[in-house]
Parts: structure tokens; C-alpha cells; sequence
């Protein structure tokens, strides 16, 4: 039996009527538009078909979308990200803070499912297409969310605040390299002079390799390289770590400032100096 005729009957003819008119009002709300704030200020806003004459550049099977960084905003802007807000119809929402250090190889994402609504997630970098078409939000499940939203995703969205940190202070990106006893200080702008930037997997934007700076510097293999950080945080390599397959290298993280990681190779745990301030090179 039709939808329309048990309502009909259950309800009466006008209350049916006024439900059938609120239901579609809600439908059409949902995909009303998108906007896209940073810093309190709009640098995005369209309607459902304003929006899909703006060229996408993220495609998973048949669903087609923007990347936050890179689609929509600058791809530089990802760095300074401090928090992503997004507010959903009736009241729904989602706050994902510092989302580069808690979700690293994970990127956001908007798209519009089937229904003409705008759906949020935070995407796998490398995330295969799915068969069909069949994947997060597209409303015939898939992805582990069903088509519905999950711990890092929103359906029905109307608007993300992304919310940046301070830009830092000229400089703030720097830290003192000692090699024998002798100091000199460098910032991530004179280590991209002297080492080329390389990419590594699951990590966001340039990253610079250790070995390759310390070599530049110091002109032969040290026997032990330690890191230091904030609140005295200390990761020592020492000869036969230098020496093996683990990525040893420094970026730039959320707040500008300088972040060692080792990661990979040598059967360790992913290590990790928060706001390096000095690298102490000992050549034995």
C-alpha cells in the first residue's frame, strides 16, 4: 500500500497533508548549501547546484567530491589546522581536533551523496574506489558506515568552521644544531637549502631526512644523533639505528614549528620529538 494512502487513512487527509509538506521542506533543507568557514570569515558558499559545477578532485567509485585542502582551500592552509567543526541538519555535529597529529593519513572530505545532500568524512589518502560505487555516505552502505554517518563522518552538512592556529613568529621554525661542540642555527626554510624536501607515506606535506641534513653538515656518519624537544622530551639514534632502514626526518607541524619522526624499519614503534629545539651530533 502506498505510503501517502496509509497516511491518509491513519492520520486524516489534512494532517497527512501537513506531515507530507514538513517532510519535504526537511528533504529540501538538507540540500539548501554549503558553506565554508575559516577563521570567522565565509570562503566558500553554494547551493547543491552551484556546487556541482565546481570541478571536483576526489572520486571514490561513483561519488564525486572536494578535498578540504586542495578543493576547496589553499592546500597550505592544512598545516595551521587547529580544529574542523562541522554542523550538520537538526542539530547534528562533529569536531575533530589538531586533525593532522590525531588522524594522520586521513584527509577530509565533502561530497554529495544520491540524495543531494552534502556529506562529510575523513578519507584515507590512498582509499581504493569501492565496486559500484558503493562506499562511505553514498546511502547504499559500504565503507563500514552503512551510508550513515560514523565517528568521523556527517551527513546533511550545512557548514565547516575550520578554526587555524596563529601564524608563528619569523623564525619560530628553527632549533640549534651542535656537531662537536660547535652550534649553529638553522630553520626549516635553510635546511630546505641544503636537503632536498622528499614525501614519505601517511604523512601531509614536505618532510626533510635527518641523515641527509647531518651529512650535509657535518661531512661524515656520526655515531649518535640525539633530538631534543619541549618539556625536555630526548630520542637518541644511535649508530646501528643511523645505520638502518628507519625514516629519520623533520617537518613542519600544525603550529609551525619543527617535528622530528622515526617511523618504519627496525622492528620500533613510531617515535616522535615535538617542538625540536636542539640536535646534538656527536662524530666519535
Amino acid at each position: 500500500m502506498p505510503r501517502g494512502y496509509r497516511l491518509r487513512h491513519a492520520l486524516g487527509p489534512r494532517v497527512a497533508c501537513a506531515w507530507l509538506i514538513a517532510a519535504a521542506a526537511c528533504a529540501v533543507a538538507g540540500t539548501a548549501g554549503i558553506t565554508v568557514i575559516v577563521d570567522g570569515e565565509v570562503r566558500w558558499h553554494a547551493d547543491r547546484e552551484a556546487a556541482l559545477k565546481r570541478p571536483t578532485d576526489y572520486t571514490r567509485g561513483a561519488l564525486r567530491g572536494w578535498r578540504l585542502y586542495g578543493g576547496i582551500l589553499a592546500d597550505s592552509e592544512r598545516a595551521g589546522t587547529r580544529r574542523i567543526a562541522v554542523e550538520g541538519a537538526n542539530g547534528k555535529a562533529l569536531t575533530i581536533d589538531e586533525p593532522a597529529r590525531q588522524h594522520p593519513g586521513l584527509e577530509p572530505v565533502l561530497f554529495t551523496d544520491r540524495a543531494g545532500r552534502f556529506r562529510f568524512m575523513m578519507v584515507g589518502e590512498e582509499s581504493p574506489a569501492f565496486p559500484h560505487g558503493r562506499g562511505p555516505g553514498d546511502g547504499r552502505g559500504g565503507g563500514g558506515q552503512h551510508g550513515r554517518s560514523g565517528p568521523l563522518a556527517l551527513d546533511d552538512v550545512t557548514v565547516v568552521r575550520v578554526t587555524r592556529a596563529p601564524a608563528p613568529a619569523p623564525g619560530a621554525d628553527g632549533f640549534d644544531l651542535h656537531i662537536q661542540g660547535k652550534r649553529e642555527r638553522l630553520t626549516l626554510d635553510a635546511v630546505g637549502k641544503l636537503v632536498p624536501a622528499t614525501h614519505v607515506p601517511d604523512v601531509h606535506g614536505d618532510v626533510w631526512p635527518l641523515r641527509d641534513l647531518v651529512l650535509a653538515k657535518a661531512g661524515r656518519e656520526p655515531s649518535a644523533v640525539t633530538v631534543v624537544g619541549a618539556r625536555g622530551a630526548r630520542y637518541t639514534i644511535d649508530h646501528d639505528e643511523w645505520r638502518g632502514e628507519r625514516r629519520l626526518y623533520l617537518r613542519r607541524n600544525a603550529r609551525g614549528l619543527v617535528k622530528f619522526e622515526a617511523a618504519g624499519g627496525g622492528g620500533k614503534q613510531r617515535a616522535d620529538v615535538h617542538d625540536v629545539s636542539r640536535i646534538e651530533v656527536r662524530l666519535d
